[in-house]
């Protein structure tokens, strides 16, 4: 078997599409009155996040050796086509203001204004193949936008976000009937409910092929089919 080949033939399944996304933020109760599924589709440049493990060098005998202690989560960003009313950037102004307020600097409690952000990659007939959830995140910062009398383009928001960690989860892309652990609360089906965000009950989810409501924003363990399926 040729090179050539035997590189194609190592391809079981099709390439993964960096454009084959989506980004779902259920913001807390402070939503601001802002069409959440408008920002899902406004949402065109993101990243999956990544884990960085902190070493320490440590010598017994011989030379020296790297040993993990700590991890970290880098900061991700998100960029947001904005509409013509400017609704996207008031409403990440608000969040920002909603979490020190400029009126009399004083923080906002932790819990109040975090939220989880879910980022869904799809594979070419758009299954969902490998969901991450950041947990706990929230902006940091908001850049700005450019004007310039000489330039017709269009605006694009990039906002950063911190996040206290991440979790995955993925499909079984042979189609067995193997479970896996999911976090309840975590859109599996990603169907807000009513195409806005409650809440109480953001996320619809399913076990066994029957829909259920999530009423909690805690991760708690729950059994579902591996196989993936988005609700309309």
């Amino acid at each position: 078997m040729s090179k050539l080949s035997e590189f194609s033939s190592s391809f079981t399944y099709e390439l993964a599409r960096a454009n084959k996304f989506e980004v779902h933020i259920p913001t807390p109760a402070m939503a601001f009155g802002f069409n959440l599924k408008q920002l899902t589709l406004r949402c065109d440049s993101a990243q999956l996040p990544g884990r960085h493990l902190e070493t320490v060098q440590q010598k017994t005998y011989g030379p020296y050796e790297q040993l993990p202690f700590h991890t970290t989560y880098n900061d991700i960003d998100l960029t947001f086509i904005v509409s013509g009313d400017m609704s996207e950037r008031n409403f990440f102004d608000a969040w920002m203001d909603f979490i020190n307020p400029t009126s009399t600097y004083n923080m906002e409690y932790k819990d109040n204004y975090t939220s989880p952000i879910i980022i869904t990659q799809y594979d070419m007939s758009e299954n969902p193949m490998y969901v991450s959830t950041l947990h706990d995140a929230y902006p940091i910062n908001v850049n700005q936008l450019d004007l310039n009398w000489a330039s017709d383009d269009i605006h694009k928001l990039t906002v950063t976000f911190a996040y206290t960690y991440w979790t995955r989860q993925i499909a079984d892309v042979a189609g067995s009937s193997e479970q896996r652990t999911v976090n309840a609360g975590i859109a599996v089906t990603k169907t807000l409910l009513n195409g806005q965000q409650n809440a109480t009950n953001p996320y619809i989810y399913q076990v066994n092929g029957v829909n259920h409501i999530s009423t909690s924003t805690q991760p708690t363990t729950i059994k579902v089919p591996v196989t993936y399926t988005t609700t309309s």
